[in-house]
């Protein structure tokens, strides 16, 4: 089973996982495309299917590159290793991973000054206004997108069975982050309207954002 999921090929994590450990892929590709496309969540013009072909330059680029480094050398050796549907599993997982940090406001230091005071939920999903999460529920976001149950009443989130190893650590440092208070507002056995209608913003937002 692949950190990334259950139906993730082996080459397809393989490459992923070189991919997000090269400072150079990084620095040359990775970067630049995280800078365009929150830039484009905060004009509210995002598309997944557009963004999963940036990813795809990238998975061609970290193809070749693991190939030269590991590979025999022999022509077109990187793309018989790396075939069009595993390059296409990686820019999926490296969108997924992007949208999470993005909706959390992890990519907000990368915007043009004009949107410096975007927030996550303004704009990502077309640009219409919700309500401007705060720093627990944009947590709490995070948490929900990677797959997580909060039972009503319970201080401790539920991770489900299909969530991997890396989400479910992924998980666990969001959950650390979040402020005791309300942790302990979770944790109530009735939740007031407010925390209701900002779960249903959060898991609309999310719905959107992957559409």
């Amino acid at each position: 089973m692949s950190i990334y999921g259950d139906n993730v090929s082996h080459e397809a994590t393989e490459l992923t996982l070189f991919i997000e450990n090269d400072a150079d892929l990084y620095r040359q590709q990775m970067q630049p495309i995280q800078k365009n496309l929150v830039t484009k969540l905060a004009r509210g013009i995002y598309s997944k299917a557009k963004a999963e072909k940036a990813w795809m330059y990238l998975a061609e680029s970290g193809a070749k590159k693991y190939v030269k480094e590991f590979g025999s050398g022999g022509e077109g050796e990187w793309h018989r290793m790396f075939p069009v549907s595993v390059r296409k599993e990686v820019a999926h997982i490296l969108n997924e991973s992007f949208l999470v940090e993005a909706l959390l406001g992890n990519y907000n230091r990368y915007l043009p000054k004009k949107y410096a005071n975007w927030k996550p939920s303004e704009g990502a999903v077309g640009g219409k206004k919700r309500h401007a999460l705060g720093k627990d529920e944009k947590l709490l976001a995070g948490m929900r997108g990677l797959g997580v149950k909060w039972k009503q009443g319970r201080a401790i989130p539920t991770y489900t069975a299909k969530m991997t190893v890396a989400q479910k650590a992924k998980a666990d440092k969001l959950y650390d982050k979040m402020s005791e208070g309300f942790v302990d507002k979770m944790g109530e056995a009735r939740k007031s309207a407010r925390l209701r209608k900002l779960e249903a913003e959060v898991r609309d937002l999310l719905n959107k954002a992957h559409q």
